[in-house]
């Protein structure tokens, strides 16, 4: 039997039909002794049932029983240790004899009696009485046992209903070690419903992890090896680059320490380290965004400084007596004109790139001649070379390549990389320019000059990046130049890259538009 009343129910019926007598149970003492409890009973034909709950003060034999003691009355009507109040209630149902058998556990707590009675006076045998207490305590054994099946099963329930139900995954292992005692592999023992949400791993249960992910990194095998060993547990964060997942682990051993059994419960977290990663790199781009404008704002004072300084001397010496002179005037224009579209290109390129970044600026588009806007870009940028004594080769596009593009726009893309390789390369030397017909039309302008460090070619584009190479070259410009640039053509749909092998092997730039008629 599994219920304990029916064990309760059972037992009276079979000591009651054994010993031919009239009543049999089984009683519960509550803690505190105030009550007894009487649930199942067996009785015999025309007697009246004794079910109920009593007040345990009111039964001297119960306070008898409470020191261990068996109690065997013959007749209750005649005994003294029975009073009378007592004799009165087993007159009205008819019982004249009894026998308790108190059941004393738990640091001889009084917590249970099997009582027999019987409506004839008798003399309870020494058969009789072992008989009674034998029963009583295989009783109490069972009942017990019943009960704590019972709670087992319900705490079983219990957890498997929070085993499958939870979300975190959740698994049982059992560590694999090899000859020398190094953990080399576990095996999956069980796994919730959760876990293969987790892993994406199906049928794992009875399968070793090298059978089911054999990339899997060895970290995972070292550590549950390690708590396997020591059984301390961890709570550890980790990636599981084998299964593409990030998790957030609590692994603690179970059972004996020779079993090396290991539960884990996990999350995968992959998400929310993505984000975690995201916002680092943008805090991060944030910081050496501030650094990059710091030092923006330090270069653009700097770059001001000096053709206002050319400027105001010019405006002084034009002021001076000597200054108004003609001969005068003829040496300080031109010096003043140079630092003006000096200055105008600086303060030309915030602008660009204030407008391009908000959105504002917009190209006037039209159908163009790519060989005419070359040439204006060479045009401007060849009293540059000259004064360099470079020479720059041009090939241009056969048959004519038309674009529709803001012909303004791509000459100040085509002058900006002009004007850098020509500042950038030593003098004496060339620069390239082919434009041919390929998707669309592309453009590239190489150079022999400085070239660009590998480390800086992946960001050259973005603004107030300089190569440490152009740093403190003459006229060596606020770093918006290429930015600007790259803003532009892929304004027009178009694409800029930069190529170079590194420090002195010159850089090519290379422009690839789309065409005005696909």
């Amino acid at each position: 039997l599994s219920q304990p009343l029916d064990i309760q129910e059972a037992a009276a019926r079979l000591l009651g039909k054994h010993l031919k007598a009239s009543w049999a149970y089984y009683a519960e003492i509550d803690f505190p002794a105030t009550r007894l409890t009487i649930e199942r009973e067996y009785t015999r034909r025309g007697v009246p049932s004794i079910k109920g709950t009593y007040p345990f003060s009111s039964f001297e034999l119960l306070l008898e029983l409470q020191q261990g003691r068996t109690a065997a009355v013959a007749d209750i009507a005649t005994s003294p240790r029975v009073s009378e109040g007592s004799r009165a209630r087993f007159g009205a149902l008819g019982m004249r004899s009894s026998l308790g058998v108190p059941i004393l556990k738990v640091g001889n707590r009084l917590l249970a009696v099997v009582v027999v009675a019987d409506r004839q006076v008798r003399h309870w045998k020494d058969a009789e009485i072992a008989l009674v207490e034998d029963v009583a305590d295989r009783t109490w054994a069972a009942v017990e046992r019943a009960r704590a099946e019972a709670a087992l099963r319900a705490s079983e329930r219990k957890y498997r209903m929070l085993f499958e139900s939870i979300d975190e995954g959740f698994c049982t292992l059992e560590i694999l070690f090899d000859a020398g005692g190094k953990a080399c592999d576990y095996r999956l023992l069980e796994t919730n419903p959760a876990f293969e949400r987790q892993t994406g791993l199906a049928g794992a249960a009875g399968r070793t992890m090298r059978e089911l992910a054999p990339e899997h990194e060895d970290f995972w095998i070292e550590t549950y090896g390690r708590i396997a060993a020591t059984g301390e547990a961890m709570r550890f964060e980790h990636e599981a680059a084998a299964l593409g997942r990030y998790y957030d682990v609590y692994a603690f051993r179970i059972g004996e320490p020779g079993e090396n059994r290991v539960a884990v419960i996990f999350d995968d977290i992959f998400v929310r380290k993505r984000a975690e990663t995201a916002l680092q790199a943008s805090e991060a781009a944030l910081r050496e965004s501030g650094r990059r404008k710091n030092e923006f704002l330090a270069m653009l004072g700097h770059e001001l400084r000096n053709p206002l300084a050319a400027l105001e001397g010019g405006v002084k010496l034009l002021q001076s007596p000597w200054g108004a002179r003609p001969e005068s005037v003829e040496v300080i224009l031109p010096i003043v004109a140079k630092q003006v579209a000096h200055m105008k290109r600086l303060i030309d390129d915030v602008l660009d790139l204030a407008k391009l970044e908000r959105g504002k600026l917009q190209a006037n588009l039209a159908e163009v001649d790519l060989d005419a806007i070359l040439r204006v870009s060479l045009t401007m940028t060849e009293g540059l070379a000259q004064a360099k004594n470079m020479r720059i080769g041009y090939q241009p596009p056969i048959p004519p390549i038309l674009l529709r593009a803001d012909s303004e726009r791509l000459v100040q893309v085509f002058t900006n990389l002009l004007t850098n390789a020509i500042k950038f390369s030593p003098a004496n030397s060339e620069v390239e320019v082919r434009a041919e017909l390929g998707a669309g039309a592309i453009v590239s302008i190489r150079d022999q000059g400085r070239g660009i460090e590998r480390e800086n070619l992946a960001e050259i584009f973005e603004p107030f990046i300089q190569s440490k190479l152009s740093l403190g070259a003459p006229e060596g410009g606020l770093g918006l130049g290429l930015s600007v640039s790259r803003e532009l053509v892929e304004l027009h749909g178009g694409t800029i890259a930069a190529f170079s092998e590194g420090q002195n092997q010159g850089s090519t730039f290379i422009v690839s538009l789309p065409l005005a008629w696909p």
